[in-house]
C-alpha cells in the first residue's frame, strides 16, 4: 500500500511512465499549468458577469509584517 503518487504507480492505460513524466516535465517547463489556471479563472469570472481581471485584492496580517509597529492584531 505505497502512496504518494509515483510515476512508476500509473495506470498502465497512461501509457509508459517515462512517456507520461516527459509530456508533464515539458508542460511545466512551459508554464502551460498557469496559462490554463489563468484562463479559465478569467473565464469564470466573465460567466458569473465580473470583469475577467479583479480591480482589488486582499491583505491580511499574515501578509504585511510590522515589526515595529506599537499595537499588534
Amino acid at each position: 500500500a505505497r502512496s504518494g503518487g509515483g510515476w512508476r504507480m500509473l495506470p498502465t492505460n497512461f501509457g509508459p511512465w517515462q512517456t507520461v513524466y516527459w509530456w508533464f516535465r515539458r508542460i511545466v517547463r512551459r508554464m502551460l499549468f498557469q496559462t490554463i489556471h489563468d484562463v479559465s479563472l478569467m473565464l469564470d469570472r466573465e460567466r458569473n458577469g465580473r470583469e475577467a481581471s479583479p480591480s482589488g485584492g486582499v491583505l491580511d496580517s499574515q501578509t504585511v509584517k510590522a515589526p515595529n509597529a506599537k499595537a499588534r492584531g
